[in-house]
């Protein structure tokens, strides 16, 4: 039974205590009020600068009628078309609402405390903090000329490493990772 005498206490681990909150990108509106300008073009939130394809446009009008349903959360019918794109099995695809879930789902997966992921910086801050947020560690490689420093990276592999995050090209330098190298760092 609940004693409504005694209040609730829970203690927070410290690596979730001590996580920073993402900073999202500002809203256009944010920026033109902040520094009066009339056609801002953002391009800190990996936004399509030319809007949604008419074809897009299209797929929402039709489904128009049925947006109070929820839709197949399986994901049937696109993994059966991207399997057979691909030549795999559907059974190989993981679908998510865009790369922060993608992402937590790998992190969740692989890393606990006393696991490490690996990734560069600069890079795509989601990893590290997700990485803090199950408790794991995160073990940063400071970027060569604006590219991951593929062999640091390996030589900062340990036992402990669960994960490598290699976005290509770089979030946020734009630099690639050629076919070459990456396979050669496997």
């Amino acid at each position: 039974m609940f004693n409504k005498s005694k209040p609730l206490s829970f203690e927070v681990p410290k690596y979730l205590a001590s996580l920073i909150p993402y900073p999202p990108g500002k809203p256009l509106e944010e920026l033109q009020r902040e520094y009066e300008v009339k056609d801002p073009i953002k391009l800190a939130s990996n936004e399509n600068l030319l809007g949604p394809s008419s074809k897009a446009q299209e797929a929402i009008r039709n489904a128009i009628s049925c947006l109070h349903r929820y839709p197949d959360g399986s994901g049937y019918y696109l993994k059966e078309k991207l399997a057979k794109l691909l030549g795999v099995s559907s059974e190989e695809i993981v679908l998510g609402n865009g790369s922060n879930e993608l992402i937590d789902f790998l992190i969740r997966v692989f890393i606990r405390p006393g696991y490490e992921a690996i990734s560069s910086d600069p890079s795509f801050l989601v990893y590290c903090k997700m990485v803090q947020a199950v408790g794991g560690s995160n073990v940063v490689i400071s970027l060569s000329e604006y590219r991951h420093d593929l062999e640091k990276i390996s030589r900062a592999v340990t036992l402990k490493t669960r994960l490598i995050f290699l976005d290509n090209p770089n979030n946020p330098t734009g630099t690639v990772i050629n076919r070459a190298d990456f396979d050669a760092f496997l």
